[in-house]
């Protein structure tokens, strides 16, 4: 994933790292300033609570930081969008591999969900069949297939 888009993912740094403090305060102010502002409203849906979110975030993002007095907007503008890309033109597919041995009914199991081995396969390991994580309907009518990538499933 992290080849997919460009970046490295790092894991947090042992012992006692000087940065973490002032990241998690900044999310303790947001998080206060917000809440205190919204306290006395009464929300019916997660859309009501983000319409009432977002002028505040930009309010917040636009207020002077007390010892840089610059806002939190002008340092994102200065430091992390010079270096920001944009994003793959298309979305990172997670996949995974399993050797299966295939059952009698030739069914594969994979995460606790079943796929079905073609018949016609005489490799007792389902070492040929693609799983993907799609829309599947009951109805045999309706296909959900792919048409440019043709159907997963082969036909014997």
């Amino acid at each position: 994933m992290a080849e997919h888009y460009g970046t490295v993912i790092l894991p947090a740094r042992a012992g006692k790292p000087r940065d973490k403090a002032p990241v998690e305060n900044a999310v303790l102010i947001a998080e206060r300033w917000i809440l205190a502002a919204l306290r006395h409203h009464l929300f019916f849906s997660v859309a009501e609570v983000n319409a009432a979110i977002e002028p505040l975030l930009g309010e917040l993002n636009d207020r002077p930081l007390q010892r840089l007095q610059v806002s939190r907007r002008v340092l994102f503008a200065q430091t992390d969008q010079p270096a920001l890309r944009p994003l793959p033109p298309t979305r990172y597919t997670f996949e995974a591999w399993k050797t299966a041995k295939v059952a009698i009914d030739y069914h594969v199991t994979l995460d606790k969900h079943c796929y079905c081995e073609p018949a016609c396969n005489n490799d007792p390991l389902a070492g040929g069949i693609g799983v993907e994580n799609r829309p599947t309907s009951v109805d045999p009518s309706l296909s959900l297939g792919d048409p440019e990538r043709g159907d997963l499933e082969r036909r014997c």
